[in-house]
C-alpha cells in the first residue's frame, strides 16, 4: 500500500520520477507460540524467550500455593502476572517510564505468607533492597560478587516486562539464591515488603526515574510518606540488632539528587554523613559494584546529567540508641 501510495503521488507531480525503495527481504513471521528465540549478544545481556505464557489467574493460584517441595524455580511466584497463551498479540515491549500513580500500579501486590523463605536459601541474613532494579544487573552483580553470601539482595522494580528479564538473567547466572526480584510499587509495596523481611538493614535508591517535566514530579520515588516508613523501619532494626541501618541515593540530575536528599533530611532519625550540603566523593564502602548507569555516567555518557561525569551521591544512617538508653 505504501509502495502504491508513493507511486501515485510521483504521477500527479508532472516530471517527478518514483523509485522503489531498496528491497530489504521478505517480512519476517513471528516466531509460532512455544519457540524460544536467543539473541547471540555479549554476556549479561537479555535472553528472550517466547514460550506460552500462562494466565494471570494462573499465576496469581501459583503465588498462594504453601507447598514448599515444588520442583519450580524459587522466583517462579515473583514473575509477574503475563498474558494468556491463547493471545494473539505480540510481548509487550520494555517501557522506560511509566506512571506509578495510575490504577494499575496502585494496588498491593499478592505475596505468599512465606515467600521471603522461598526467596533466599537464608532469610534470615541482612537484606540490601534496590528501589528501582531495573533489568536486575546490580543486584546479580553484587549477588556474585559476594563470596561470603551473608546477605541476600531484592530487587523491586515497577515494570513488569523489567522484573521479567531481571528473573531470565537471574536464571543465567545460576540462580543465585541470594538474590530475588518483585513487580512491586515502593511507594505501595515497601512498607509490606519491610515489615516481611527479618533484617532488611540497607534501602538504596540509585538513579530513579527523574520525571523531568513539573507537572510529573509527583511521580518521583522518594515521597515524605515513603522516607518516613523507610527511616522508622531502620531505626527499628538498628535498634534490635545494635548495627545502624542505611539509606542511599545517588543520581547524575541534581535536581532529583537535591530533592531526595531534602526528604531523607526531613526524618530526625536519620544522619546524615555528609555536612554542610556536600556529596559524597565516591561509593560508600558497602556499595562495591557500580550500576550500569553510573557507570555510563562516569564514562561522560549521560545525556542527561546534570554535569558530565558526575553522580550526586548522599548516605544515611540510622544509628542504634546508645546503651542502657
Amino acid at each position: 500500500q505504501g509502495r502504491v501510495a508513493l507511486a501515485l503521488a510521483a504521477a500527479l507531480r508532472p516530471g517527478a520520477a518514483y523509485v522503489p525503495p531498496r528491497a530489504v527481504g521478505p517480512r519476517r513471521r513471528p516466531l509460532a507460540r512455544g519457540r524460544a528465540l536467543t539473541l547471540a549478544v555479549p554476556p549479561q545481556r537479555l535472553v528472550v524467550d517466547t514460550a506460552p505464557r500462562t494466565d494471570e489467574s494462573t499465576a496469581t493460584t501459583s503465588n498462594d500455593d504453601d507447598d514448599d517441595d515444588d520442583a519450580t524455580s524459587p522466583l517462579t511466584m515473583m514473575m509477574p502476572p503475563t498474558r494468556s497463551s491463547s493471545s494473539s498479540k505480540p510481548p509487550a515491549r520494555l517501557r522506560h517510564h511509566v506512571n506509578p500513580l495510575t490504577e494499575k500500579y496502585a494496588k498491593p501486590i499478592e505475596l505468599p505468607e512465606n515467600w521471603v523463605r522461598r526467596a533466599f536459601a537464608d532469610p534470615e541474613l541482612p537484606t540490601t533492597i534496590d528501589v528501582g532494579s531495573a533489568l536486575g544487573g546490580w543486584i546479580l552483580d553484587t549477588a556474585s560478587a559476594d563470596s561470603s553470601s551473608e546477605r541476600n539482595y531484592l530487587g523491586l522494580e515497577i515494570r513488569p516486562a523489567a522484573v521479567e528479564i531481571a528473573v531470565r538473567k537471574w536464571e543465567l547466572c545460576g540462580s543465585p539464591r541470594n538474590a530475588a526480584f518483585l513487580r512491586a510499587n515502593a511507594n505501595v509495596d515497601l512498607p509490606r515488603i519491610l515489615s516481611d523481611l527479618p533484617l532488611a538493614d540497607r534501602v538504596l535508591f540509585m538513579f530513579p526515574d527523574p520525571h523531568f517535566k513539573v507537572k510529573h514530579r509527583k511521580r518521583r520515588v522518594v515521597t515524605p510518606k515513603l522516607a518516613r516508613a523507610v527511616g522508622d523501619h531502620l531505626l527499628e532494626t538498628a535498634r534490635r540488632t545494635g548495627r545502624p541501618g542505611m539509606a542511599y541515593v545517588v543520581s547524575d540530575v541534581l535536581d532529583l539528587a537535591e530533592d531526595m536528599r531534602r526528604v531523607l533530611r526531613e526524618h530526625s532519625g536519620l544522619r546524615e554523613t555528609c555536612e554542610h550540603g556536600q556529596w559524597l566523593a565516591e561509593r560508600p564502602p558497602e556499595i562495591s559494584v557500580p550500576t550500569e548507569r553510573e557507570r555510563a555516567v562516569l564514562a561522560g555518557l549521560g545525556k542527561t546529567s546534570t554535569e558530565p561525569g558526575r553522580c550526586f551521591r548522599a548516605l544515611f544512617r540510622a544509628d542504634p540508641p546508645p546503651p542502657g538508653a
